[in-house]
Order: C-alpha cells, then structure tokens, then sequence
C-alpha cells in the first residue's frame, strides 16, 4: 500500500502571523561529520486567544561562503560535544547533523536545508509516542519528521521569557521533535501555517501516562490489524488479542504491541461470551478495559465486559444497535419495515398484505457493511433475496423494508458524555446498480465515498442533530460510532449530468428534511475511512476506540481535535470491483497505475488490491481493491479524476476456465 464537516464543538483557529521573539536571528557554524554548514537560526511563536501549545526553533542551514577560519560567532562541533547534554538535546543535534549532511553532500541537489525544532509551551507529555509524525508526515511541506521525547518523559516547557538566550544548546535541551522542510518551499511561512493548522491542540498532557492493559477480541487480517496494534503501541497500551489463532501475528512482526494470545472457540453459538470471560478470569491478569472491531463480537463482548466489570456501553444499548430490525422499529423514520424468520413466514406475510410497493431493501437483521443487501424491484427477485437468506449467515431473521430515495451519507462521531468532539459527513454515491456511467452492472457494491458531504448547511446539521440525539436516546454516550443513513426529502439528488454528482434538483420540497437511519455501528468505521480520515483531518478512529474502552478521557479528548479546516483537502475512497471470478496474476493494480499515469498516481495517496498474484476471486461481483484520492483543487476535479482512474486501472484477472 502506499503511505500511507467540521466540528460541531467550536474548533481551534491559530492567528497565522507569527512574531519572532529575541534573539531576532543568530549566527553558527555547525561542524558536522560531513563537514560544516552555516546556520542562522530564530525563535518563533503563534500569538492567538488560545494558549500557545509549542514554539518554533527555525534553523537555515546552507554550506559557508568563507573558510571556517574566517568564521566568527559561535561554533559547535558535533564530534566534540560538551557532557551533560541531555537527551532531547542530543537527539535535536543529531537531527541537525543528518540534516547536514544533505547539504554538505548535495543529497538530491540540495544545497541548503531548513529544520524546524518544536518546542513545548506547556509541562507534561505528549499524548502520544509519534504524535508528531502522526500530525505532520503527510504534510506536503515536511520531507521529515522526528520526535526526541517517549511517552513517559516529562517536558519542561519552554519560556517566552528564555528566548533572550543566545545559548542554542540550552534552547535544544526542550525540544520534542523536528521537521526538515521539503525543498521546494520557498518560504516557512507556509511550514509555520501547517504547523499552526495540524498543532494548534492539547497535545501535551499534564499528567504521565499510565500503562494499560486491554483485550481487543478478534483477529482480522494484517492489513486491518495492523492500523490497530500500531496505535495501541504508540499509546503504550498493553494488548492481550483473545481469538481463535491469534498466534499468526507473532510471524507479522507486532510482539511489540501485543503482550499475550488467548486462543478460545469464537463460535458464535450463545456461549462466547462466558468463553471470553473465563478465559480472562483464568489467565489473571488485571484489564483494564476490552473491546473489539468485529460486528458479529459486540455483543459477546459487552456481555463479557459485564462480568468482568469493565468499562462498556449499555447491554441493551449494544443488542439493540446491532439488529437492524430493533434500530429499525425504535427509529423509524421515513421508512417501512417487517421481519420474517422463514420462507413460510414471508409468503404469509405477502398475504397480509405487508409488502405494498417496489423497491424494496432485503438484508438480514444481524450482518456488516453490506454483506447479504438486497434491492428488489419484483416479485421474483423479492423471494429470490429471501430464499438467498435462509438460513441467513448471522442469524434467521430477514428485514424487509422501504427503499428510500434520497442521498445516503455515513456519519460518523467522537462522543464525550454526549457532547460531539469530532464529526464528519460523508457522501456515499450510489452503488453499481444505480449509476447510468457504469452500465450492466446490476450488483449492489460501493463506488465512491466523498469526503466532506455536499449537502447544504442545514441538511448537514438535520442528520448530524437528529442522529445523534438517536445514539444517546439508545443509551450511548461516549464512543466512537459509524453510522448510516439517508436524508429524505432533501434537496439534493445524484445527477449523472457532466459526471455523477450530487447536485441541487431544483425540485418543490413538500416535506422537511429528515434524516432516517439506517445502522448504527458502535465502533470506528471500516479500514479504508480510517486511513482517510487521519490523513484529511489528523483523527486517528483507532486510537480513539482504545482510548474509549480504557475511558482514557483526556487523551480521548485531545486526540479527537482536527485539523484547521484550511488544512483539510477533499478526499475520495474509489472502490475497485470485478464482474467475474477468475485468478489475480499480477502485480498490484495501484502501482500499475502510478508507472502508468504519474499524474493521476500523484493524486492517491494509499491504496491496492486486496488480492495478490495466483489468488483466486472465487465469486463476482465483488470488490478487489480501493484507491484513496486527495486534491487541492476541488470536488469537480477529484470526481473527474476518479472516473479516469476507473478507465485507466487494468485488473489483472483470468477467469476460470468453464
């Protein structure tokens, strides 16, 4: 793979001026193992109504003019350092000495560089170990960035006040990272502003960290376990993974992050959760909190929590959330529904007269994403779908209900006893089967997801009000939650029109907006939002649903803080599906791309095939892979690309000989 709405809470805004503080600039030379390179460097800070969170130490580097001879004002030499340095010191030395070296050698025709030194302004430590990567690697502006401080080490805030020392050495024993600049900048004014946008929030805590200890339930592939183990390491949770062959991720390279394997019977037969907590009740470890990504686990696992006494929602709540009928009947919106167990229970419910108009939605009433979705618009295809789902896979119980017309969007929220920390709307398009640019596919596969919605303000905060009063009337109060639904009466509608889009219809509304929902996830959203997410608004879902489960509030509140909205880009996920079943033989679709067509490759930003070479795709249609798209210029621009890439990408699949 490749790397890798606004709140409703009031969000930090940074003044974008900055005002340099004494001494105005200074002069060194810095003798490093390369050689030497004159630096000027300068203290900077954002002035705003918020408090300062960090200060900036700017470094120019570029290669003497004259003999060091000649050189006067101050000297460090890399290789003759004074005792006593501590280790941020140290680290930011090293950090300047690689630096340069670039400049000395000419690495990538580069001739000057320029380092930016963080500098705390408030005591603690920071909220997590790679914050600042976290933050500010995916910056067009930053070629490289480091952190000199663990998570466990207290940090002195630096003073305004200190600045009036011409002491660089004493100034560097406070820094808790650094950024080298890319080259093409010609100015860090637009460095400082990128900085301002991606940390201008609490990301320095008062209080030391604690280790943690947490079960996450479930073990999914590497490509989605690894978002979750990777967070947790850098939040020094301590995993214990209970599920049935864990153990294949000691060969993965993540024994730092998971402590210990449980492996137990997952069978989802009425047991599982007693299973899980005598599992935990026997190993004797004191937890601290448990949760789990896996849809088909929630309840087994607020079951176990309960006997545990650990933190978890309400029982009723979670039953509630995933039977798609229950959420259904309690919320019903604009939409008609019932519910059979049988064939026989459905052909009598034909009787009664329940089913009334087409289309209709067929799924089960337990299942994830859109695993066993039906849209029907005949008879025959209706008992078709319902036949297809007896025996259903999670369960016996078949919703049937009113296809509603109108823009679906995913809503998505960080909660703190109620309150909206972070939340962002997304515009789902149509699937296959309801796209006049995809012609003959008659499937019901995602296409794309456009990040923010398009909705006008006011639909905007329809679904945002009205779904989240529904999550805390179900008793959920502080979590994060993925849910659907659509916005009926709306509007707005898909337009094929110049591309597909969603667009004003310019239609009489008769009726106000409602939102009406369609499912409630308690839990992040799947892997592909959630990288896209971290890279358009900073939010990292992962690490927010462990903080949940430990009920880590001040980290969880910190870390739900966004992006200022100027940093934030319009972003896509574009799904990739095949119409036939055959063999993958070739290399991945995305890399292909990229080769291909650099300008379009320049535009995603992570993304693949979830198959590799001689994997079978045993059925169709069926989704192989996404790419996840950014642009600067614009919605129109990201979509018109999207439609290139679809034309452009070339699956390399061989169908099975009949």
């Amino acid at each position: 793979m490749f790397q890798e709405s606004a709140s409703v809470s009031a969000p930090l805004r940074p003044a974008q001026d900055t005002t340099k503080m004494p001494p105005p600039s200074q002069n060194i030379l810095l003798a490093s193992r390369e050689g030497n390179v004159v630096c000027e460097w300068a203290l900077e800070t954002a002035h705003s109504p918020q408090p300062a969170y960090y200060y900036v130490l700017r470094v120019h580097m570029s290669l003497p003019t004259k003999t060091d001879d000649s050189f006067h004002g101050q000297t460090i030499q890399i290789a003759k350092l004074p005792p006593g340095l501590n280790s941020q010191c140290s680290s930011a030395l090293d950090f300047l000495d690689w630096a340069a070296r670039l400049v000395c050698v000419g690495s990538g025709g580069r001739h000057a560089a320029t380092v930016q030194i963080i500098l705390p302004a408030q005591d603690g430590c920071i909220v997590r170990a790679d914050i600042l990567r976290q933050r500010l690697a995916i910056s067009k502006s930053v070629e490289r960035v480091e952190e000199f401080v663990s998570l466990d080490q207290h940090m002195t805030a630096f003073q305004e006040s200190q600045g009036a020392s011409t002491d660089l050495l004493s100034i560097l024993s406070y820094a808790a990272g650094a950024i080298l600049e890319q080259q093409h900048i010609q100015s860090s004014s637009s460095v400082n502003q990128e900085l301002q946008a991606r940390l201008s929030f609490p990301w320095i805590c008062p209080a030391p960290w604690t280790p943690k200890r947490l079960v996450l339930v479930g073990c999914r592939p590497e490509v989605i376990m690894e978002k979750w183990l990777t967070a947790a390491f850098n939040l020094g949770i301590h995993i214990t993974i209970v599920g049935q062959h864990g153990r294949w991720l000691q060969h993965q390279g993540f024994c730092q992050s998971v402590e210990k394997y449980i492996d137990i019977d997952m069978e989802l037969d009425g047991g599982l959760a007693d299973r899980i907590a005598d599992a935990l009740i026997r190993d004797g470890t004191a937890y601290d909190g448990i949760t789990t990504f896996t849809d088909t686990y929630f309840v087994d696992v607020a079951r176990a929590a309960v006997r545990l006494k650990l933190p978890t929602a309400p029982l009723s709540a979670v039953e509630t959330a995933v039977d798609k009928y229950k959420t259904r009947s309690l919320f019903p919106g604009d939409c008609n529904s019932f519910q059979v167990d049988s064939s026989a229970e459905f052909r009598q419910s034909m009787s009664d007269g329940l089913v009334t108009a087409y289309p209709l939605i067929v799924k089960p009433s337990q299942g994830w994403a859109s695993e066993g979705v039906s849209k029907v618009t005949n008879e025959a295809e209706l008992f078709a779908a319902v036949a297809a789902l007896e025996p259903a896979k999670h369960g016996t119980h078949i919703v049937i209900e009113t296809y509603l017309d109108g823009p679906e969007v995913d809503a998505n929220f960080v909660l703190q006893d109620g309150k909206i920390l972070f939340y962002e709307l997304v515009d789902d398009f149509p699937c296959t089967s309801e796209r006049d640019d995809l012609p003959g596919q008659e499937n019901f596969l995602e296409t794309e997801m456009l990040y923010p919605s398009n909705l006008p303000p006011n639909e905007s905060d329809i679904i945002r009000d009205e779904l989240r009063s529904m999550l805390v009337k179900l008793g959920f109060h502080t979590g994060v939650f993925h849910l659907e639904a659509r916005i009926t009466n709306s509007s707005m509608a898909y337009t094929s029109a110049n591309g597909v889009d969603l667009r004003p219809h310019g239609k009489q509304l008769t009726k106000a907006p409602t939102a009406t929902l369609l499912e409630i996830n308690q839990r992040a959203p799947g892997i592909m939002a959630q990288y896209i997410t971290a890279f358009k608004s900073g939010v990292d879902w992962t690490a927010l649903q462990l903080l949940a489960a430990l009920k880590d509030t001040v980290r969880f509140t910190a870390l739900a803080h966004e992006y200022a909205p100027e940093a934030q880009p319009i972003t896509a996920i574009v799904f990739i599906n095949t119409e036939f079943p055959g063999t993958y033989n070739g290399e991945c679709f995305a890399v292909d791309l990229k080769r291909r067509r650099p300008d379009l490759g320049a535009m995603v930003y992570q993304g693949g095939s979830y198959y590799h070479y001689t994997n079978p795709i045993a059925t169709a249609p069926n989704l192989v892979g996404h790419l996840l798209v950014s642009s600067d210029k614009g919605r129109k621009h990201i979509l018109a690309a999207a439609k290139e890439m679809r034309r452009e990408i070339r699956l390399p699949i061989t169908p099975f000989r009949a």
